[in-house]
């Protein structure tokens, strides 16, 4: 159900003609709590939430040797705290691919 939720915003966006950063933006708005942001904290909420669903959803995903994960270099994704956690539930982090005009994904 979540997913749907997300979807249906994401194309309702998508038709307004709304930005990416505008979407996500909004997104925000409606899912997390008022004037929240994204702390290691709550981010490392977030992935033991994620976790949990995805044993009970696609436990392959999270019953391999060693999980996935790939996210940016946000501050809330490097902070030790975060660090701790990755290694408490056993993800390992690919690096995010460099940004760089001459490695486009077309290319």
């Amino acid at each position: 159900m979540e997913n749907l939720k997300y979807r249906i915003i994401y194309e309702y966006e998508f038709r307004r003609g709304t930005s990416a950063a505008e979407t996500t933006q909004r997104v925000n708005d409606v899912f997390l709590k008022s004037g929240q942001t994204i702390t290691a904290d709550v981010y490392c909420q977030q992935l033991q939430t994620m976790m949990e669903k995805l044993a009970a959803k696609q436990p392959r995903l999270v019953n391999r040797s060693t999980p996935l994960l790939l996210h940016d270099n946000a501050r809330p994704h490097t902070a030790q705290q975060t660090a701790t956690k990755l290694e408490e539930l056993q993800l390992e982090c690919l690096r995010h691919p460099p940004y760089s005009p001459d490695l486009a994904p077309t290319d």
